[in-house]
């Protein structure tokens, strides 16, 4: 059977392959690459619309995305609260919340692409920093 991201149990292939990405790309900085692949885990509910909703209770197996570069920076900075990262991907497989539940969709403004089972890391393009404020950092790291 191929290895691919949307098994619903990953193979530990998968899964070290994100380890060695975050430690690579966190340049050994072990908390920060631990917390990147605790990021990465699956969680328990496949519902969709319950991942909509609220997509941290129960850990849901969709990653929420947003095709706003707005959006991003207010959800990496928590609405403000602290620095944080603004990744650029492929969103291969991805779910349009809003085209897929029109007028039920409860947050639209956040323009959310989900993205069931994880991301891959070979469809993350880069990251960039964000100040608490919402400015972008200088420069990105490329993944390559």
């Amino acid at each position: 059977m191929e290895n691919n991201f949307f098994d619903v149990d990953p193979h530990q292939d998968r899964l070290d392959d994100i380890k060695l990405f975050a430690k690579l790309y966190f340049n050994g900085d072990e908390e920060k690459a631990e917390a990147y692949y605790d990021a990465m885990q699956q969680g328990k509910s496949k519902g969709f619309k319950e991942n909509v909703r609220d997509n941290t209770s129960p850990p849901s197996n969709f990653v929420s995305t947003s095709i706003s570069q707005g959006v991003a920076i207010n959800f990496a900075t928590n609405f403000g609260s602290r620095n944080g990262y603004v990744y650029a991907i492929k969103p291969n497989g991805g779910i349009d919340v809003n085209r897929t539940l029109g007028s039920a969709s409860p947050y639209p403004s956040e323009q959310e692409i989900a993205i069931p089972y994880g991301i891959n890391p070979k469809n993350i393009l880069g990251v960039t920093p964000v100040d608490k404020n919402g400015k972008l950092g200088n420069h990105s790291i490329l993944n390559r």
